[in-house]
């Protein structure tokens, strides 16, 4: 029988999901470490919500209070994750990881579920301590496989897990290559305005060596000048 990904009736109601799905994997493929600070706070927002739900249920609020504890928290995450990338990185890349590990082994146990957390928390502490690196990795690596996904049920290949794998391993080695190819040249730009302020401030010490050089020589000559100028008087 035909699959429900693969059905038409289906497909024709998810396409803007599915376009959505596949503008933003690419984006997040191809642009994964520009966009480290949206994805930080986004990750901040939505664990700072899950944080604040915690709270205000703990604390038996309702209404008006509970809805402000949630939005009080997500919004103050959001903006220290921001600021303070690095925090989002590690909830970003826990999220993301996890979120993979569920979605590929689809644990039904507690132990597996279990593993799946561990492996997204020991990528995350990596993944703060190299953190352009990993980012550009995980970042094209979720992205190829959200697009990937999304194109190849928009291109009715909802039954050829194979080729719809392929598409997003395709999309994931693409999005690694730029992303390090614009780092790379991101390094290298920096680099260079580092050697032309280098070579700027040589050249200003130079100039005031110079400077100082000449004025010492008239200094020197002047004294030179006026002893000469005493020895004749004396001679006179």
């Amino acid at each position: 029988g035909e699959s429900a990904w693969a059905a038409p009736e289906r497909i024709e109601q998810m396409v803007p999901a599915l376009i959505a799905a596949a503008v933003a994997g690419l984006l997040l493929c191809f642009f994964g470490l520009k966009l480290v600070r949206v994805l930080a706070a986004v990750s901040g927002l939505l664990a700072g919500i899950a944080a604040g739900f915690g709270v205000a249920y703990a604390a038996g609020l309702s209404g008006t209070a509970f809805v402000a504890v949630i939005l009080g928290c997500g919004i103050l995450l959001a903006v220290l994750c921001a600021v303070i990338y690095r925090i989002g990185v590690f909830l970003w890349t826990l999220f993301a990881c996890s979120g993979l590990g569920f979605m590929l082994v689809r644990p039904d146990t507690p132990t597996l579920m279990i593993v799946c957390l561990s492996v997204g928390l020991v990528c995350a502490v990596i993944a703060v301590i190299f953190v352009k690196t990993l980012v550009i990795i995980f970042t094209a690596v979720q992205g190829g496989i959200s697009a990937g996904s999304a194109v190849s049920i928009l291109a009715g290949l909802g039954d050829h897990p194979a080729v719809a794998a392929g598409i997003m391993a395709v999309l994931a080695i693409l999005g690694m290559i730029v992303q390090f190819m614009m780092r790379s040249k991101e390094v290298k730009k920096k680099e260079q305005i580092r050697a032309d302020e280098y070579k700027t401030s040589t050249s200003r010490e130079m100039e005031v060596e110079k400077a100082r050089r000449i004025l010492d020589e008239e200094d020197w000559e002047e004294e030179t000048d006026s002893g000469s100028d005493s020895d004749e008087k004396e001679e006179q």
